[in-house]
């Protein structure tokens, strides 16, 4: 009998493959919808915040509209040049400026800048003059970052600001200037007196306006600032024979005291910012600082006289005098958490010293002698004077700052 039932053109065996292949069709659709839905959804998103960059832009353009001038544009041309500008390993070269013997000089980036009573140079990498700028100063002296150059006039009212390529900006203050600093940012300090006061720290921004001031009933010795930070050493009288150190570092962008200490019966000689923290150097112990006043470490004198010191990137050496002879002096070397690297025994006159990471350096009277504790080193030199200045721009490239040049060493060969 046949069987009038009517039959799927799949046949009976495919009906249930057709059920499962709709259904997997039915969850691909809500898929498909889902991420249109999130799709639009992000397209709308990211138009909005594109509005939003473009009002930031335009409010930013109104608010800034002065600095959009030539003389930035050009700033920006020259300076992204002199970045390029590199010295090679195997190179060196001399600086020569006016003859000076009340000279001034310091590292500018990983060139130099040289002043004297009337005038300032400032070099690249290469060694190439990119400012040269003529100022009425009694006794200039200079301060540096990377990016800035401060000049201020010891004793007196005035400084200036420059960056590579000339003056930014220049002020008369109401108050004796003792000393400076300057950061990368623009920010910078000056060290203060008057008659109302013993010394002052006065903090300006990138504006060159006053940001914050400390009035300090002690004597304020030095001062150091980076970016983020701003260190004062001062000395106050804690007995008729023994000074103490106060110890105060400033947050910058937070605009407080970071935190303030006393270092006992140690008279402030130097100080400085370095990553891991701040180095204090004092006439009867160096002490190593972290971000949150913590003693990392601490060196004593046990009774030695220092007569010398160099502090680099948080390695200090320190001449101490001999028993034996005046010239004859002990030179020890610290490292950034104030440990002991070595001990160095020099049996002449020493006109300045200088470290970078390991190694020490020392201007004798006829050459230049560098060591690292278990190598030691020497260049035959002519014409070395009082005054003459040794500046490390790395471990194996140094300046010697004289009266009329400044020839750098290359010491890779060595």
């Amino acid at each position: 009998m046949e069987d009038n039932r009517k039959k799927s053109i799949y046949g009976s065996d495919d009906i249930s493959a057709v059920i499962e292949s709709n259904s997997f069709a039915d969850d691909e659709n809500d898929y498909s919808d889902f991420y249109d839905h999130i799709s639009v959804f992000y397209r709308i998103l990211s138009f909005f915040f594109i509005i939003l960059f473009l009002i930031y832009i335009v409010i930013s353009s109104f608010k800034n509209a002065k600095e959009f001038n030539f003389e930035n544009f050009d700033y920006i041309a020259r300076n992204f040049a002199l970045t390029l500008e590199e010295l090679k390993d195997d190179s060196g070269y001399v600086i020569e400026y006016n003859i000076d013997a009340n000279r001034d000089c310091a590292l500018f980036g990983e060139g130099l800048a040289v002043c004297g009573e009337s005038w300032l140079s400032i070099y690249s990498a290469t060694g190439r003059l990119t400012c040269s700028e003529t100022f009425k100063y009694k006794n200039p002296q200079i301060a540096t970052s990377d990016k800035f150059v401060l000049i201020y006039d010891f004793s007196d009212f005035e400084y200036s600001l420059y960056n590579a390529f000339g003056k930014v900006y220049s002020e008369e203050i109401g108050e004796v200037i003792r000393g400076g600093a300057v950061s990368d940012s623009g920010y910078y300090a000056l060290i203060t007196s008057s008659e109302q006061y013993n010394t002052a720290v006065e903090l300006y921004d990138d504006t060159f306006s006053l940001a914050y001031r400390f009035n300090k009933n002690q004597f304020v010795t030095d001062i150091d600032i980076n970016d983020n930070y701003l260190l004062i050493t001062s000395v106050s009288a804690s007995s008729e024979n023994s000074y103490d150190m106060e110890i105060q570092v400033f947050d910058i962008k937070a605009q407080k005291v970071l935190f303030s200490t006393l270092a006992r019966n140690n008279f402030p000689l130097e100080c400085g910012i370095f990553a891991g923290g701040f180095a204090v150097i004092g006439d009867n112990y160096t002490s190593i600082y972290d971000f949150e006043g913590n003693i990392i470490g601490s060196f004593d004198y046990e009774g030695r006289v220092p007569v010398d010191l160099s502090l680099n990137d948080g390695n200090t050496v320190i001449l101490f005098r001999s028993n034996s002879s005046d010239d004859e002096c002990i030179s020890v070397i610290l490292d950034a958490s104030c440990s002991l690297r070595y001990e160095h025994l020099l049996s002449e006159k020493v006109h300045d010293v200088e470290v970078c990471g390991e190694w020490s350096y020392y201007l004798m009277n006829d050459r230049l002698i560098y060591t690292n504790g278990n190598d030691l080193y020497d260049i035959p030199l002519k014409d070395i004077n009082e005054g003459d200045k040794l500046l490390s721009l790395n471990d194996k490239s140094i300046y010697l700052c004289t009266v009329s040049k400044a020839p750098l060493f290359d010491l890779s060969n060595d």
